[in-house]
């Protein structure tokens, strides 16, 4: 299903923002784009390649995340994390980004709007030696800036767990 351009219907009902109290959260797996060529012929065979290409992508992407405007925004298999914290940083997000391990480029990255929150406390989490493969998390606390009603602390955390390849019991 195709995303909203941000003048659909959809971007102009949530790009007011949430009502007073709330706030809204996004979370978006971005393909990295060293996942779409690895996987190029065997995943997106049928897929033009120029609707692979990773600027084209990441422009869309902004547009869809401009017309959500979501308070806190999640990605996995963010590689390009200081691309996509440059250009969000325009509209007022500051991000955090932990990597995979074993050579992975990509990693969970975490933005949150600046005039809603500051953050508190970043937490970066490496699964590899849990045994869960080269995954990883990014976990924030964050403090909205304007006092109740939000309460006085919100966690976020934004992973890419992929697949456990072992017993389960």
């Amino acid at each position: 299903h195709p995303s909203p351009s941000p003048g659909s219907d959809l971007g102009q009902a949530t790009g007011a923002g949430p009502g007073l109290g709330e706030y809204r959260i996004m979370s978006y797996n971005v393909l990295a784009d060293s996942q779409a060529r690895s996987y190029r012929d065997e995943l997106y065979r049928n897929v033009p390649e120029d609707l692979l290409w990773w600027p084209r992508r990441l422009r869309a992407i902004l547009a869809e995340v401009r017309a959500v405007r979501p308070d806190i925004l999640c990605m996995q298999e963010c590689e390009s994390f200081a691309d996509v914290a440059r250009s969000l940083k325009g509209d007022g997000y500051l991000g955090v980004h932990a990597p995979r391990a074993g050579g992975k480029r990509d990693g969970s990255s975490i933005f949150y709007r600046t005039d809603r929150f500051t953050c508190a406390a970043v937490d970066l989490m490496d699964f590899a030696p849990l045994g869960l493969r080269d995954n990883a998390a990014a976990i924030v606390c964050l403090e909205p800036i304007v006092a109740p009603p939000l309460p006085p602390k919100q966690w976020a955390g934004g992973t890419h767990g992929g697949t456990y390849e072992g017993t389960h019991g």
